[in-house]
């Protein structure tokens, strides 16, 4: 998730941040990656927990790959679309690193955002990795001026590379902070830039 979390955020300013570990659909990126970070979904048909399910030791969360968004300060609807679009967006980063496939879903994203989540998925097949686990995505503030919004983002991350054999291959940055920035372009929140970084502070619950 740290390598993962570094190539995104590199990119982003995405943080290909989602979860350094493949959230089952969400995460990784001073690390860009795309995480993981921040709702449950499922990256392989075998895996889909709930949010308040995911498991919190090391081999139980190399069995799955999620992400979810679990909380959020967004009241009005298009602030509550930019957050559905943060979400769509780390579920994609998630299955792109938990299958070594770009997902069609980061058409939710442009720019660095993407590259860094291109780059980095690059990065994992020539180590002959992948990165499982899980990031939960806290939305602690939302901004929305016209067609622009910024996106104040803490994730809880549980999310790492693992080797051919499932084993953990890189150490676990428990929390993310991240600003993201949205555009709307034909009516879509579409995410341009992912500035991610490790935080010693917990997020609020």
């Amino acid at each position: 998730m740290h390598s993962r979390l570094i190539s995104v955020l590199l990119l982003l300013p995405l943080v290909a941040t989602t979860a350094c570990s493949g959230g089952d659909e969400t995460a990784s990126p001073t690390k860009t990656s795309s995480l993981p970070s921040p709702s449950a979904t499922q990256a392989t048909p075998s895996a889909s927990p709930t949010s308040d399910a995911f498991p919190t030791t090391v081999p139980e969360a190399a069995k799955i790959a999620s992400s979810a968004v679990v909380s959020s300060t967004a009241r009005t609807s298009e602030e509550k679309a930019a957050v559905r679009s943060l979400g769509d967006y780390w579920k994609a980063v998630v299955r792109t690193y938990s299958t070594l496939e770009a997902d069609p879903g980061l058409d939710v994203a442009r720019g660095k955002p993407v590259t860094g989540v291109l780059d980095y998925l690059q990065s994992l097949k020539t180590r002959g990795l992948k990165v499982k686990g899980w990031t939960k995505q806290h939305v602690e503030d939302v901004d929305v001026s016209g067609d622009d919004a910024t996106l104040k983002v803490c994730s809880e991350n549980l999310s790492f590379e693992v080797d051919q054999q499932g084993k953990q291959a890189e150490p676990i940055i428990p929390f993310y902070r991240a600003t993201v920035t949205m555009r709307k372009i034909d009516g879509r929140w579409i995410m341009i830039e992912l500035v991610n970084q490790q935080s010693m502070k917990r997020c609020l619950t």
